[in-house]
């Protein structure tokens, strides 16, 4: 196509490339998203001020088809998208995640509940056992029945404190990232889903 003929220019590919490199990461992400179709959240207008971004009756698009091309051949397929990062505060029991540049933050008042997730995510992905996070959690003896039924009620809180979070930073994902392992225990799950990292 002719848009393909252009991007064979080394100045045209040196020119997108620098366009690119000069954006935030919270930039790069928008325009992704933008040309994905997927939500955006803030920083929209920036990016339509200076002209990255235009309005068109079936919605945003970015101003020009051989950049879009440029970003789809030459620099999302080669992006590395790691997983969300975590950092705990037991002081104050603040979380921060951080992931593309962007960071949502929040505060857990339950201390037992801050306690599992410092638990999960000392090695996220990691499958621990019910006994052995009830352990961790709780050193006074009640009945096995009674501790399963408290863990559980801590896993919920955490999931309902942790996943909006996680939302924030990436829209696509849509399940809890606390996942539970049927018969073993529970999982603390930060990687990105598959289809988001096969966008290109």
């Amino acid at each position: 196509s002719f848009t393909q003929a252009l991007l064979r220019y080394t100045h045209i590919q040196n020119y997108c490339r620098r366009l690119w490199e000069n954006l935030t990461p919270d930039e790069h992400y928008i325009l992704r998203n933008v040309v994905e179709n997927q939500p955006v959240g803030n920083g929209l207008s920036s990016l339509k001020k200076s002209g990255l971004i235009i309005e068109r009756p079936d919605g945003e698009k970015l101003f020009s088809p051989l950049w879009q091309a440029y970003l789809r051949q030459e620099i999302w397929p080669h992006q590395e998208i790691g997983p969300i990062e975590v950092e705990l505060d037991p002081s104050t029991r603040r979380i921060t995640l951080q992931w593309q540049g962007r960071t949502a933050e929040t505060a857990i008042r339950r201390k037992l509940v801050f306690d599992l997730l410092d638990i999960l995510s000392t090695e996220p992905g990691q499958v621990y056992s019910k006994d052995a996070l009830i352990n961790a959690i709780y050193t006074d003896e009640k009945a096995p029945e009674v501790l399963d039924d408290a863990l559980f009620q801590l896993v919920t809180t955490l999931r309902k404190c942790l996943d909006p979070l996680v939302k924030e930073l990436c829209p696509e994902i849509k399940t809890s990232c606390i996942q539970n392992v049927r018969g073993v225990g529970y999982s603390l799950v930060l990687n990105l889903p598959q289809n988001f990292s096969q966008m290109t």
